[in-house]
């Protein structure tokens, strides 16, 4: 009986078909010494190829070649790359991105839990602090109740230099002889004096700075 070629059969043709000798040949010559794994250890993918006549393969970054192996580099903020798992959990933390607000105008605002939302100026909380002592005023503070019924103290701004337009709203809320105070840091004035005293109960000033001093509206 005659020789017959060998057959094979790609995957979804159907019947077998005959191959030539020349294409075995070329088959024969050809091995892959270890097959593609894709990880993300280092190196994070590795391709090996060995036999007379293999085929060359040309790559581009962020892939990379050093000898017969191939593999990708990670990924900085200079050159594309492959992620961490590390990389990963910090894209999942992240917000996602709040867009561009209604109007102008909007301000962003955080919860305490530290979700932002675009809301409109006047629907923003204040914040109130209620001083009963000697106080700082803190670049957080708006709105500031000054309780001196246990005595007399003094309540001071910070540096007007580099915050022009802040302002603070300071009201007294107790009766009697006891004067809460408001003073300039360092040399520093209010409408050019040092301090201002809310002499009156229930006295409100509203304090703003222009970026050198403050002055009382």
């Amino acid at each position: 009986m005659a020789n017959r070629p060998p057959f094979y059969r790609p995957p979804g043709s159907g019947p077998l078909h005959p191959i030539s000798a020349n294409s075995l040949s070329q088959l024969s010559k050809h091995t892959v010494a270890t097959p593609h794994s894709n990880t993300r250890s280092s190196p994070p993918v590795v391709i090996t190829t060995a036999g007379t006549g293999s085929p060359s393969f040309t790559f581009s970054p962020p892939l990379q070649t050093a000898g017969s192996n191939v593999s990708i580099q990670p990924a900085t903020d200079g050159q594309s790359g492959y992620l961490s798992a590390n990389d990963f959990a910090s894209f999942a933390a992240k917000e996602p991105a709040l867009g561009s607000p209604p109007t102008d105008g909007f301000a962003l605002a955080s919860t305490a839990a530290g979700v932002r939302t675009w809301s409109a100026p006047g629907t923003l909380p204040h914040t109130i602090t209620t001083v009963t002592s000697a106080y700082t005023i803190l670049d957080t503070d708006e709105i500031l109740l000054l309780d001196a019924a246990a005595g007399a103290f003094t309540a001071t701004l910070p540096a007007a230099a580099g915050i022009s337009g802040r302002s603070y709203t300071l009201k007294r809320i107790n009766s009697g002889t006891n004067i809460p105070i408001v003073a300039a840091a360092g040399t520093e004035t209010i409408d050019g004096a040092s301090s201002v005293n809310l002499s009156s109960a229930f006295q409100v000033v509203r304090i703003v700075s222009d970026g050198a001093k403050w002055w009382s509206l």
